[in-house]
């Protein structure tokens, strides 16, 4: 069996599968000697999809530093919430296809403080909410509104949103 830095008649072995595929199934990477990658892209995205989705993988921890948060502080958070979305009360976010991911880290823009986990939807409609003027949006409402607001980040008044 031909080792995966060769190509033959147009062919290369994936390094990971070990199947002998078209070099088109394969990714360009200047420094290679083939100029392609070892693994083939069906054989690469399953493993980026596969360390993605590890609890501990390096993304996951790489992203919860952003909020001075390790894995044990997203767990012990979550059971907090009880597994769930600390707005809309739902498990975890899916996408259409149904795959479920991690609930979002929900921080605070301006004091960086975290605030809970919430699925995505949640997650970004408190992005359109902080993003919009929220008394002027109370105000088109009007007195039919059963809104009332609660402060976002503690030790500030001037952040609030819907609840």
């Amino acid at each position: 069996m031909p080792p995966a830095s060769k190509i033959i008649n147009g062919r290369k072995r994936c390094g990971h599968c070990k199947k002998m595929k078209p070099v088109a199934e394969f990714s360009k990477k200047k420094t290679t000697p083939t100029g392609l990658y070892c693994w083939c892209r069906v054989c690469y995205r399953l493993a980026r999809r596969t360390a993605a989705r590890k609890e501990n993988s390096v993304n996951h921890r790489h992203h919860l530093r952003r909020y001075g948060m390790t894995c044990a502080d997203y767990q012990k958070l979550l059971e907090q919430q009880g597994g769930v979305c600390a707005i809309c009360r739902k498990k975890n976010s899916q996408s259409r296809d149904g795959r479920n991911y991690r609930l979002h880290v929900d921080h605070c823009h301006r004091t960086k403080q975290v605030r809970g986990l919430l699925c995505s939807g949640c997650n970004n409609k408190i992005g359109v909410l902080e993003q919009n003027n929220i008394p002027d949006l109370l105000q088109y409402l009007g007195p039919t509104s059963q809104l009332m607001l609660r402060p976002v980040c503690p030790n500030s008044n001037h952040d609030t949103v819907p609840i």
